[in-house]
């Protein structure tokens, strides 16, 4: 199978010019070959060079609310277009591994977080007033201020979940910035295919958007991208987010989003016979969806002594859960990297000399839950590899995530309402920077702080008009009296 990835501005005028890369992907004995555009670094300057005059000419001046209408009809159609839609998973199973309808399920559920209604809130959450994004408004202190985002900025995305470059896509989108994508080697379709759709609900948008491939690490290829970006957005390991920093132009902006480790919290009082497999089932989901390779799947859940059901039941339920899902959902083929981490993580776990009978296996190794009576930090080893922890109290485990602070990014919580908030400050103190119920762990709402960081306004640079501007130009007025 031959499919066609990357984006390209329909008018740009040297598109015909730039070659073409193959990457080839081989999954569930199923080949595919996707191409791409490759500029080298001169044609690289002259797309970004495109996308800035655009960015001037058709979104600089329009409406945020109108970027907001065009950006959101164009996901309803494509969740509309059930064939284009099934098309797309198809085509994403095959280069990424993972099942069909897991892929299919991820997409629907990205593509809701960006209707209108939740493009608001997205505005909302960062922008008491988005009006600021089209002209100056009012300050209650006094004086007046505009925001701007970037004229261009540069995307560089992982390939570990599908459709992952929709967050900061339409992030970039919604403050008025053209968009340089650099899609990922191992998954170089999404990012395309999402562009092309919200192309085509918008000319406008879609002369503003370009989606290509070039080697990582590039460095010329790179310095031509950075060069021209107010703004680099990267996705990746810490090695790679400081590379790019540290060659980024001086009053650009750098955000670096890399792995982090997400965890589950469930208290005694909500393992009631019915609702511990309730929250069993959850939590599978949570480690199954696309096989804990986003950053907010759990690695490590934490079960508190003293319930209707113990942590060891609990973990029996999960792994239970775990092989049905993998009968409906099952997980990609590992490559001997994966395979091999996965293999000592629980040959780890067996030799450990704690409890028999410890450590759940899937068929053929496609999962494990290791059940641990010890209160200390073990983190699975990614692909459906889950530690699950007894502890006393759940209070006690900010104390233990103190070593995992920097890398620390959400918590599933299953507990009691009068729980709720004392459990989220301590969490939020250790370093947890999202807080959801199981099973919503790798769905997050529209608006989060990714990372504890805002997702529209660490792009914006502030203009404030003083009071005293504004006074002195009334002066001016009175004078010419």
């Amino acid at each position: 199978m031959k499919i066609r990835g990357g984006y390209l501005p329909p008018g740009f005028p040297q598109a015909a010019d730039i070659p073409l890369h193959t990457l080839t992907f081989e999954q569930r004995g199923e080949r595919i070959e996707v191409t791409v555009p490759a500029p080298n670094a001169v044609q690289l300057s002259q797309l970004a060079a495109y996308l800035r005059e655009r960015q001037q000419e058709l979104l600089a001046h329009m409406p945020v609310q109108t970027v907001v209408e065009r950006i959101g009809q164009a996901v309803v159609r494509m969740l509309e277009q059930r064939e284009e839609r099934e098309e797309a998973a198809r085509c994403l199973s095959a280069i990424t591994g993972y099942a069909r309808e897991t892929v299919r399920l991820g997409l629907i559920r990205t593509l809701q977080s960006f209707r209108p209604p939740q493009l608001q809130r997205f505005l909302a959450q960062d922008l008491h007033n988005p009006a600021i994004l089209d002209g100056f408004v009012p300050q209650p202190s006094g004086g007046w201020t505009r925001a701007y985002g970037p004229e261009l900025s540069t995307h560089i995305w992982s390939g570990n979940v599908p459709g992952l470059s929709a967050w900061s896509l339409t992030g970039a989108l919604l403050v008025k910035s053209a968009v340089l994508g650099k899609c990922a080697s191992s998954e170089p379709y999404s990012a395309g295919w999402l562009a092309s759709g919200v192309g085509e609900g918008s000319k406008e948008l879609a002369e503003c958007m370009a989606v290509v491939w070039w080697q990582g690490g590039d460095e010329r290829a790179e310095e031509k991208a950075f060069g021209a970006s107010d703004a680099v957005v990267v996705y990746g390991s810490d090695e790679v987010i400081n590379s790019v920093r540290g060659r980024i132009p001086a009053g650009a902006t750098c955000l670096g989003f890399g792995h982090r480790i997400s965890i589950g919290l469930v208290g005694a009082e909500t393992l009631q016979v019915r609702q511990t497999a309730l929250i069993a089932a959850a939590a599978a989901r949570d480690m199954a969806s696309y096989d804990q390779q986003g950053c907010y799947s759990p690695q490590q859940i934490f079960v508190e002594r003293g319930g209707r059901m113990d942590p060891f039941s609990f973990a029996e339920a999960v792994a239970h859960e775990l092989t049905n899902l993998q009968l409906t959902h099952p997980p990609h083929e590992l490559s001997l990297a994966e395979a091999g981490a996965a293999a000592n993580y629980r040959t780890a776990a067996e030799w450990s000399g704690e409890v028999e009978n410890t450590v759940w296996r899937g068929p053929a190794g496609g999962w494990s839950v290791v059940y641990s009576e010890s209160a200390e930090l073990r983190p699975g080893g990614l692909n459906r590899n889950v530690t699950i922890t007894a502890v006393d109290r759940l209070e006690e485990v900010p104390r233990l995530l103190k070593p995992l602070r920097p890398w620390l990014q959400s918590c599933g919580l299953s507990a009691a309402p009068e729980r709720l908030f004392a459990l989220g400050s301590l969490l939020g103190a250790a370093g947890i920077t999202r807080i959801c119920a199981l099973g919503e762990m790798t769905a997050p709402e529209p608006g989060w702080h990714h990372d504890g960081r805002f997702h529209l306004l660490d792009l914006l640079r502030m203009v404030d008009l003083d009071r005293s501007a504004e006074l002195a130009a009334e002066q001016a007025a009175d004078y010419r009296d």
